[in-house]
């Protein structure tokens, strides 16, 4: 069950979160055009507020915690949700996983996610795989690999699910162990696009039939299922989300808000059509992609969405020299290093030290490799961030492993740029 577009705006018009923006307005004026763009720290702002003159607020509200969250006290962002809305919205999501045959009732799911502290996300993709018809096991996040071996030979699943880190972690072991033979033949992973380079490895680990992802935040819920992908496309750099019309309204603006042409790419902008207790309008996402029409057999509600990725943080600055980061990647994921995954860390000596520092962390398919190799490294990416003119600045290359690369609090995604300074 979902709400039409015109109960969902009716509803915001007289909400805390949108009735200030468009209280002028006559209610035969409101149309979606006429809400305004709201970003995460508006919303956040007022459910602060909500929560400390409404006791209301939080009965029968699913809560949980969304990007932003730094892992003290005082700074964590939520987004509530009405159970029962978010309980429906989960069930919708898994019938559109099992049509598309993401996960189905022939399945058996090791899910890797994470479930400790506010953080839900082995809960919910748990649910999703039963929706679908799956058979679930939350072995989740922290488990060890080797009793995780052990629990594969016991119950052997078929389908492995994860965060993007989680999966390569897991994968890079099993690498690492060909004399295992463990075979996934169906891969579902979520939290961010996997980049090809990082897909191939782990399409090539898991003996992997396909590939396919989920779609989602705190703020709209899980709301776009990936298709199973048998194929790696290496100069893609978008993936294909698939989403029904009938649950989400997604538009595509241009930084300055106005809507972009059909197929153009910008910013994606969300409406909820499941969540009228804390209606979601306008929402924008922080993520990139573009509007097509679906191709698939089962057009009727269904619209597709390429999703390229994040609004990156592009440079930054290094004892006066600015440096892109879009350059040093282009460098690290040349296939001659075999870099799974990397961490830039910005440091300095001291509290308003001018003597600053940027490591990069890498981490290796097969190991760590002799110094030599960082030294040509650490040579390429300075060529690319301002060796050639005079950059003076301490630049080092150090290769980790997975645990020897900083997460976020909540998520455990990797952080491509941390700043100490």
């Amino acid at each position: 069950m979902s709400f039409s577009l015109p109960q969902i705006l009716e509803a915001a018009a007289s909400h805390p979160f949108y009735s200030t923006a468009i209280s002028t307005l006559p209610p035969a004026d409101r149309t979606l055009e006429s809400f305004p763009l709201v970003s995460k720290y508006q919303l956040h702002n007022c459910i602060m507020n909500a929560l400390k003159t409404d006791p209301t607020f939080l009965l029968g509200s699913y809560i949980s915690p969304t990007g932003g969250t730094t892992g003290t006290a005082g700074n964590k962002f939520f987004f509530i949700t009405d159970t029962a809305e978010n309980r429906r919205q989960r069930e919708q999501i898994g019938q559109l996983m099992r049509a598309l045959g993401a996960i189905d009732e022939n399945d058996v799911v090791l899910n890797m996610h994470s479930g400790q502290g506010l953080y839900r996300s082995l809960e919910l993709t748990g649910e999703l795989i039963e929706h679908a018809g799956g058979t679930h096991i939350p072995v989740g996040f922290w488990y060890p690999d080797e009793a995780t071996i052990n629990l594969i030979r016991q119950l052997r699943p078929n389908a492995i699910t994860g965060t993007c880190s989680r999966m390569l972690t897991f994968a890079r072991y099993l690498h690492s162990h060909p004399d295992l033979h463990i075979t996934f033949p169906k891969v579902l992973y979520t939290s961010e696009p996997l980049p090809s380079y990082q897909e191939d490895f782990m399409r090539k680990a898991f003996h992997c039939d396909t590939v396919s992802s989920l779609l989602g935040s705190a703020e709209g819920g899980i709301w776009a299922v990936a298709p199973p992908s048998g194929t790696l496309h290496p100069d893609r750099s978008y993936r294909e989300f698939v989403f029904r019309s009938d649950m989400m309204v997604v538009e595509i603006v241009d930084d300055g808000g106005a809507p972009v042409s059909e197929g153009g790419v910008g910013e994606i902008v969300i409406t909820s059509l499941m969540r009228l207790r804390n209606p979601l309008v306008r929402y924008l996402t922080g993520d990139v992609g573009s509007l097509h029409r679906f191709t698939g057999e089962s057009t009727g509600q269904y619209q597709c969405l390429r999703m390229y990725g994040r609004h990156p943080d592009r440079s930054f600055t290094l004892s006066g020299d600015c440096v892109d980061l879009v350059e040093l990647e282009k460098v690290l994921l040349l296939e001659k290093w075999g870099i799974l995954e990397w961490q830039v860390v910005l440091d300095s000596d001291h509290v308003g030290s001018r003597e600053q520092s940027a490591e990069v962390r890498v981490v290796m398919k097969d190991g760590a490799p002799g110094g030599e190799v960082l030294d040509e490294l650490r040579t390429a990416l300075l060529a690319v961030s301002g060796g050639g003119r005079g950059f003076t600045a301490d630049f080092t290359v150090r290769a980790v492993e997975y645990d020897g690369l900083e997460r976020g609090a909540m998520a455990n995604k990797v952080k491509k740029l941390v700043d100490r300074r």
